[in-house]
């Protein structure tokens, strides 16, 4: 082991890397490599790879020996310290520290991992704007599943960044076509999107507001009329039952008890009492009954 001045020494220049060293990105279940400055044929006789304080692995010169969850996942060359990781986590993000003994020398070198996911592909939507009658727009809006991505916007030979754009629809507006590019800094995915499917997804929302209120108007259209049926049948029944009821079989028992009372009735008269049923009655069945009165009247010879 180095000693304590060196030890010291290695602190220092651990806060100098750390304090500068970029950051390096790796995708979730895919490998990384960290390749420190060192030459093989140096050949270290102590290495010590760490991970957020805790060890990885380390080789005293004759042998490595691997430690907790990084079992399987790592190789160590021993000539030159370089440290490849196979299916990466997310915990296996944070700072990997090693420290080689070389030369009678100690160095340290500090990286800074940070696993990322692919980017999958995004998708756009777009919410129309009518509020102003002369002209109608549209918000495009991308978005995607993985967080701290970019957005890059590409159309007609123009970009604009950020995850919305404003665009303008109606006659050669609706032709033009817009990308939207989502990307981290290991992978990319684009979608296309048409100015024309923004109008007409404005329409299918107007079909469909159709579609609902259009079988509620006809339900309540036939309701009303199968209410008006039903009340008239109704309403007629309980007159011509009120009149019938009410009524006695006089005409017939007058021509039997008093013929000369019928003989006595003119056209005029027989005409002027019917009238007001008829006037009431405008129905078959009504027809009916006047024509049976008159028919045993004729068969009693009045």
């Amino acid at each position: 082991m180095a000693p304590r001045f060196v030890q010291a020494s290695v602190q220092v220049l651990s806060f100098c890397l750390v304090a500068g060293q970029s950051l390096k990105y790796g995708l979730k279940g895919q490998e990384v490599k960290f390749k420190p400055p060192i030459q093989p044929e140096q050949q270290p006789d102590h290495i010590l790879w760490m991970h957020n304080e805790n060890k990885v692995v380390e080789f005293n010169g004759n042998e490595e020996e691997v430690f907790r969850t990084f079992k399987n996942r790592i190789t160590l060359d021993w000539r030159t310290a370089e440290l490849h990781l196979r299916g990466l986590r997310p915990e296996d993000s944070g700072l990997y520290e090693l420290e080689v003994y070389l030369q009678k020398t100690s160095r340290l070198y500090i990286y800074n991992l940070q696993v990322i996911d692919k980017v999958g592909k995004p998708t756009i939507t777009c919410e129309t704007n009518t509020s102003d009658s002369s002209s109608v727009s549209g918000l495009l809006t991308c978005s995607a599943a993985q967080p701290e991505v970019e957005y890059m916007w590409v159309f007609d030979g123009n970009t604009q960044p950020g995850p919305q754009l404003r665009i303008f629809l109606g006659r050669e507006a609706d032709e033009q076509v817009y990308s939207c590019r989502v990307s981290n800094p290991l992978s990319n995915q684009t979608a296309t999107f048409t100015a024309q499917d923004c109008s007409s997804g404005a329409g299918s929302s107007a079909q469909l507001v159709l579609s609902i209120v259009l079988p509620l108007l006809l339900l309540l259209l036939l309701a009303s009329v199968a209410a008006l049926v039903i009340y008239r049948r109704y309403y007629k029944g309980g007159r011509r039952g009120s009149v019938e009821g009410n009524t006695p079989p006089g005409p017939l028992q007058d021509l039997e008890n008093n013929k000369v009372s019928l003989k006595n009735l003119s056209p005029q008269s027989q005409n002027h009492e019917t009238r007001p049923l008829l006037d009431q009655r405008r129905d078959d069945e009504s027809a009916v009954l006047i024509n049976e009165l008159r028919c045993a009247l004729i068969r009693d010879g009045l």
